[in-house]
């Protein structure tokens, strides 16, 4: 595994990321999201204008782009995470997947698929991020921003997650990337506020949450 290079003799070392010969001064990924994000802001070309969703990707085992180390530098981006959008699981239906395929596929391609159907299963994690400065209200009120700046994890994945999580990453593609809609409900504004009584109960405010959830799929 080539860490210096990618694999490339020719490949420069330009950006701090990935790069274990990096210097102060070497760019960083979180100058150019938060230059893409002026960009749609001020409107300034015709990719700006049509540019709606960027969504980070990770799987959570990843073992050279850790997930932490991924959200922690998208922390530091400095967008102010949307109200009710905060980390909060996101679902995916985890249907059967065809005998054959399960049994002639390459032992690393979707190392989690099954013939049988399992239902609403735990996808991984999201945030969502007011990248350019339109949340406002409470949550489950706030106005939707024009421009959707999302991290997400992909749970049981490395760095490959088409490969690892198929019907995982096509959810994320699908649902989020291309019909631009929240992974997971938003949360409530009393969801941390309640009794364990509230919180627990018989349904209580965090299994109807879950629900929601599950039902979104």
């Amino acid at each position: 595994m080539e860490i210096g290079n990618n694999g490339y003799d020719q490949y420069e070392l330009e950006y701090a990321a990935c790069n274990n010969k990096a210097t102060p001064n070497a760019p960083s990924m979180v100058d150019v999201y938060r230059t893409i994000v002026d960009e749609v802001k001020q409107q300034k070309n015709g990719a700006a204008i049509n540019l709606g969703e960027i969504i980070i990707l990770n799987g959570d085992i990843d073992p050279v782009v850790d997930m932490h180390g991924t959200e922690k530098a998208v922390r530091k981006i400095g967008f102010p995470v949307i109200a009710g959008q905060d980390r909060r699981p996101w679902f995916y239906n985890s249907t059967g997947t065809s005998a054959n395929v399960v049994t002639e596929k390459p032992t690393e391609w979707g190392p989690t698929l099954h013939t049988k159907n399992a239902g609403a299963q735990v996808g991984g994690f999201v945030i969502g991020f007011d990248a350019i400065g339109t949340n406002s209200g409470n949550a489950g009120n706030a106005p939707q921003p024009q421009l959707q700046f999302r991290f997400v994890t992909v749970r049981n994945s490395g760095h490959m997650t088409p490969a690892y999580g198929p019907q995982k990453t096509l959810r994320v593609v699908y649902h989020a990337l291309v019909g631009k809609q929240l992974l997971s409900p938003v949360l409530p504004a009393t969801m941390f506020n309640v009794s364990d009584n509230e919180f627990y109960d018989k349904p209580g405010l965090f299994a109807q949450w879950v629900n929601s959830a599950m039902s979104n799929i």
